[in-house]
């Protein structure tokens, strides 16, 4: 430790190495000492060994600025922010995000990624490729019918209408309605209604399926004008895994408002398969008779009796206009709901397509070529996403084969799938006209009727 005044007088030799030793020294210590140096000057270093502080003196010689405090005992040290130019934020503040109230901690968390963080495919329920309203839902639904990637299952417990909703929470422009048309207020035992998505194996394995020590994080935004208990069901589908499921409890507080819900589990034992098979499945009950009610809620992971499945569960079913909506469903690793993760409208589209892909409902869709005189004809082409696995064709109504040439057009009675993968589609169409050559071009029309590719899970 060592302080000057860097002032060397006229003086004798011996004298005069004396005090530019001091001096040198005081610089390479940086006037290290329990007190300021005597004598100061502008932007000059002092190390405060009472406090273990690294300052500088001001432009104005007039004041210290600290830089950084150091740890003698771990030989570490942390920076000052308060003072340094050009920030005028404190360190409390800086652990805040723009705009953000709360600490910056509760936005990130230690084990997740910053991006690709949702696994949940059209968790904004931006994309309904097959309808944006179904009504008449009721005992035997068992199917996608709105909102791509959740399915509704529904034994007994009245009639409904499911519908892709514009009422959404702030920064969300869709949510997946259930509104109840006819009631059922006293369910028969084995009754129950479910909004499920699946996840395949392979989606998964970041969560550590196998490691209970690992954890992972449930969010959604959902809304009802029947407050109360709420069952969210997790299910492990994989064959190799154990097949447990967990439920877990939250509540609707206020009717008719836009809530948060956040669940925080650790993962089960059994590992999940790597593949493009169901590896996780997750449930919403919106209702249940005493078969799933009657015992104590499941809540660890296990293979339960079905009575432990939805204890507490409030019967949505009970009165007409009774209504259900989520949207926001998030699901990512660790034990921290960040903000939801939006995706653009291509983005959900495609990763939806690779479950189900809607043909174009328009004239002309696509090129096919006619192999037959009774006007039989193949169309063919690529998916715009490889599916998840080959696929099933689905056709309604009447599908037409034009060609511009002879203006003619002709129903298709059948459709046979031919040689499809889940990149690539081949579908004969058999005709049952005459007169029609072999080898033309013809277009493809779905005015009349859809075509689709089923690969969900």
């Amino acid at each position: 430790m060592s302080q000057n005044d860097f002032s060397i007088a006229n003086q004798g030799f011996p004298s005069f190495r004396t005090d530019l030793n001091s001096s040198l020294q005081a610089l390479a210590s940086n006037s290290s000492g329990d007190t300021e140096p005597s004598t100061t000057y502008a932007y000059q270093w002092w190390y405060d060994s009472t406090n273990d502080l690294l300052k500088m003196r001001n432009a104005d010689n007039d004041a210290w600025i600290t830089f950084a405090t150091f740890d003698q005992a771990t030989d570490t040290f942390t920076i000052t922010t308060d003072n340094i130019d050009g920030l005028t934020a404190t360190v409390a503040e800086l652990n805040k995000l723009d705009g953000v109230t709360d600490d910056a901690s509760s936005y990130f968390t230690a084990s997740g990624a910053f991006s690709n963080r949702n696994l949940i495919i059209n968790g904004a329920m931006q994309v309904a490729q097959r309808s944006t309203s179904e009504t008449g839902l009721g005992n035997g639904t068992n199917s996608y019918k709105t909102v791509d990637r959740y399915s509704t299952y529904i034994l007994g417990l009245g009639t409904w209408t499911q519908s892709q909703d514009t009422d959404a929470p702030d920064g969300f422009g869709h949510s997946l309605k259930m509104l109840c048309t006819t009631a059922d207020a006293s369910p028969a035992a084995g009754d129950r209604m479910l909004i499920q998505t699946k996840i395949e194996g392979q989606d998964i394995q970041s969560l550590g399926f196998g490691n209970t020590a690992n954890t992972y994080t449930v969010s959604f935004y959902v809304k009802s004008n029947l407050t109360g208990t709420y069952i969210l069901e997790q299910y492990g589908e994989d064959a190799s895994a154990t097949g447990n499921n967990i439920s877990t409890a939250y509540t609707i507080n206020a009717a008719d408002t836009w809530e948060r819900k956040t669940i925080t589990l650790n993962v089960d034992s059994g590992a999940m398969t790597a593949d493009n098979t169901s590896g996780l499945v997750i449930s919403f009950w919106l209702g249940s008779g005493t078969d799933y009610t009657s015992g104590t809620l499941n809540t660890s992971w296990s293979n339960p009796a079905s009575t432990d499945r939805a204890v507490g569960q409030v019967n949505l079913a009970s009165a007409t206009s009774n209504y259900w909506q989520i949207t926001g469903v998030q699901l990512e690793v660790g034990d921290t709901a960040t903000p939801f993760e939006h995706r653009s409208y291509g983005d959900e589209l495609a990763r939806c397509q690779r479950y189900y892909y809607k043909f174009p409902s328009a004239s002309r869709i696509g090129l096919a070529h006619r192999y037959g005189a009774n006007g039989s004809c193949v169309f063919s082409g690529l998916y715009p996403v490889a599916m998840r696995a080959i696929p099933t064709v689905l056709r309604t109504g009447t599908i037409e084969a034009y060609n511009n040439i002879f203006t003619a057009t002709y129903p298709v009675s059948t459709a046979n799938t031919i040689g499809s993968s889940a990149d690539s589609f081949a579908i004969a169409f058999l005709g049952s006209g005459s007169g029609y050559g072999v080898g033309e071009a013809t277009t493809i029309n779905t005015d009349a009727g859809t075509m689709a590719s089923d690969a969900e899970l």
